[in-house]
């Protein structure tokens, strides 16, 4: 997954194969969310947020989610 550089966007997440954000239209898509985390899967959401399956690259790619 590939993350949208613009802090009011919506819904920052965004797949492989896209070329510009598809929530906002930004055109600057980095690889990692926060210069850290890399995006593997979306995992659901609820009332309040999103939840994303992720790997930490600072800690050797440990797994972790992001909410």
């Amino acid at each position: 997954m590939l993350y949208c550089s613009n802090p009011s966007c919506f819904n920052p997440f965004n797949s492989d194969s896209h070329k510009f954000c598809i929530s906002c239209g930004m055109q600057t898509l980095t690889p990692l969310f926060r210069n850290r985390f890399r995006v593997i899967r979306f995992l659901g959401e609820g009332g309040f947020s999103r939840t994303y399956e992720a790997r930490d690259t600072d800690k050797m790619d440990e797994p972790c989610v992001i909410k």
